[in-house]
């Protein structure tokens, strides 16, 4: 009898423990790990998992071991959701966050959801990053980092390198893919890439500012270091019809270049607001050849494709044919158009020229027109 009783005893403790669902593991070298809104699935946990950002950058840097490295890089894969914290990386690398598309997987915070300074091979793949509160977005100074298919939607800085300048440090490299970077109003600040140090390269992507009332409205401005555009559209517009400080789509100041080729470069102004194209001081760089402009306002705004206050732009441009060539401000040789108002009835090909009143140069008269 009492060895029955025993025998039921260890058959129901069996049974209990068999039903008690096991505790995740989080391998302390593992190559892949997951962040989710929840890490059970049917009741089940799952492994190497983490559903808070901030524990996940702790771990990463402090627990894992080895240090994520060129001989063991980590993949973080984000599924759908909200992640609430910063993403943060200081002379180290070789980390992968890859999300689960835009708009789908979201990182944010009040200010700098993701911020590396130094970090080599840093990639970041289908997600949207947000900085919610203040005017600080994504900052990578240094190292390389690359994105692919990301959205990054800020308020006053979207993305930036440094806030002014190397600090001595060895500039960085970054290389943007298929992405998107907005720029919103944050106090009187709006741009959507801010480079004051290292190569930036954004390639089939869109470069958007939206200002609001008061706002400087740039997507780019460098002061430092390289811009390159290849592809995609850079847009500089209005949230609705407001008085903005200025409007520019990109502004080299300084020791620094920026090249944009193949590219849509649009400035479109709700109200009656200043814009400006291209504009280059102090010494800077514009290389923007091959690449088509869209530039409006309403009446009593002035539109300015190329100014020019002692630096360098070169960006040749023929406008398409109309009665009359386009009201602009341009720079001397810059702009050619094919005019078909003419005393004669034939098309005339005219130049932005700066010695005529009109600022055009009627080439088939050989006079301003």
């Amino acid at each position: 009898m009492k060895i029955t009783r025993i025998l039921s005893i260890t058959i129901m403790l069996a049974t209990s423990l068999l039903s008690m669902p096991s505790q995740a593991a989080i391998d302390a070298d593992a190559s892949v790990v997951k962040l989710r809104t929840s890490c059970q699935v049917a009741g089940n946990p799952l492994d190497n998992c983490f559903t808070d950002l901030n524990t996940l950058n702790a771990w990463i840097w402090q627990t894992r071991n080895p240090t994520p490295s060129s001989a063991s890089p980590l993949r973080v894969d984000i599924g759908p959701g909200t992640f609430t914290g910063q993403f943060s990386c200081t002379s180290a690398g070789y980390v992968t966050l890859r999300g689960s598309g835009m708009g789908v997987t979201v990182i944010q915070n009040g200010s700098m959801p993701i911020s590396t300074l130094h970090c080599d091979n840093m990639v970041f793949s289908h997600l949207t990053v947000k900085n919610t509160q203040t005017l600080f977005g994504v900052r990578n100074l240094g190292g390389s980092t690359f994105w692919d298919s990301v959205e990054i939607d800020g308020l006053g800085y979207a993305w930036f390198d440094s806030p002014g300048a190397c600090n001595g440090g060895t500039p960085g490299s970054h290389h943007f893919f298929n992405s998107r970077i907005i720029a919103h109003t944050a106090g009187v600040s709006d741009t959507a890439v801010f480079n004051a140090c290292d190569a930036t390269w954004l390639i089939g992507s869109e470069i958007t500012s939206i200002g609001a009332s008061g706002a400087q409205v740039m997507p780019i401005e460098a002061v430092g270091g390289e811009v390159h555009v290849y592809g995609g559209n850079i847009r500089t517009l209005t949230d609705g019809n407001v008085s903005t400080a200025f409007m520019v789509a990109a502004k080299s100041v300084g020791n620094t270049e920026i090249h944009i080729h193949g590219t849509g470069i649009d400035v479109i102004s709700q109200g009656p607001n200043d814009i400006t194209a291209l504009t280059a001081s102090d010494g800077g760089l514009i290389h923007a050849n091959a690449s088509a402009y869209v530039l409006k306002t309403a009446s009593g705004g002035s539109v300015t494709r190329i100014a020019n206050s002692g630096g360098t732009v070169w960006a040749p441009y023929v406008w398409q044919p109309s009665a009359n060539p386009p009201a602009i401000t341009s720079a001397n040789g810059a702009d050619t158009a094919v005019i078909t108002g003419t005393a004669d009835g034939h098309p005339h090909m005219v130049i932005y020229d700066v010695s005529c009143a009109s600022s055009w140069f009627d080439s088939t008269t050989g006079t301003c027109h």
